[in-house]
């Protein structure tokens, strides 16, 4: 079996860290995309798990401003759909976890399960939701 997770936020590894050591305890392998944040990188390098940043670090430093923070997010979705597509393309993953809307839209285009994390507060992830939830074979909340 083999579980890709996708994270952008520590306290996400922290909830999935436990799940992976599991599967990788009963055999199977897991991959972690994560976000260029230096924290999740130090923590997924002490577990000894594998792992590719989602998005090129180049992204915060170039494009600032309301309207750069606006591209930023934009071309930051479009660089994880493909970096998480074709990692599926080349590597049997079985299912997706995670809180990230790429892994919804992969796991749409290849008819492959993912399962999307989110928190329950509708008000504060409403764009999340909107551009998930649609694409989403199961929702976590």
């Amino acid at each position: 079996m083999h579980i890709l997770f996708s994270i952008n936020h520590p306290s996400q590894y922290h909830m999935f860290k436990h799940l992976a050591r599991k599967i990788i305890d009963s055999g199977g392998s897991v991959f972690f995309f994560i976000q260029d944040r230096g924290i999740i990188e130090k923590l997924v390098k002490s577990d000894g798990l594998k792992y590719k940043f989602s998005t090129s670090p180049w992204l915060r430093t170039y494009f600032k401003g309301k309207y750069g923070i606006m591209l930023r997010c934009f071309l930051s979705i479009v660089q994880q759909e493909i970096n998480i597509f074709i990692y599926n393309i080349f590597h049997k993953v079985d299912f997706m976890l995670g809180c990230d809307v790429s892994i919804a839209h992969t796991g749409f285009i290849l008819r492959r399960k993912a399962y999307v994390f989110t928190d329950d507060d509708y008000v504060f992830t409403k764009q999340y939701c909107h551009l998930a939830y649609p694409f989403a074979k199961h929702i976590v909340a």
